[in-house]
């Protein structure tokens, strides 16, 4: 009985991670910030830029996760209503808010880096964690 208990258990965890069950982008709230990603092109100008190791490595240290959108849509995250129909880089914060948004034509990494720098949780982080990317 327990040994049909444990596989019934392993094939539905199995057959549910199959599914078409989406992450939410609010599952990273108070954990990481959030630049996202909407764009028509499948590549943009941003992924060369993206393989940058310093970048990579400002990213790494202000907390920062990029998730990328193609006309709307994410093999892995559901898209946020605000995102639908509109292309551009969004930076979320920690709570969850918009804290920029800007075309990829216009977008800078120092930009978004300054804003996330000017942010109070922050200011607490660069006191704590001394990174130099």
């Amino acid at each position: 009985m327990f040994r049909h208990f444990i596989l019934i258990s392993f094939l539905f965890l199995t057959f549910s991670s199959f599914g078409n069950d989406k992450r939410s982008i609010n599952n990273y709230e108070w954990t990481y910030r959030l630049l996202l990603i909407n764009s028509i092109e499948k590549t943009t100008s941003l992924d060369q830029l993206l393989e940058n190791k310093n970048i990579l490595c400002q990213f790494k240290d202000r907390k920062l996760k990029l998730i990328k959108f193609h006309n709307n849509e994410s093999p892995t995250y559901k898209t946020p209503s605000f995102i639908t129909n509109k292309f551009g880089v969004w930076l979320i914060g920690y709570d969850g808010g918009v804290k920029k948004f800007t075309s990829i034509k216009e977008f800078n990494f120092d930009d978004i880096f300054t804003i996330i720098d000017g942010m109070p949780m922050r200011q607490k982080e660069m006191e704590i964690n001394k990174i130099d990317c």
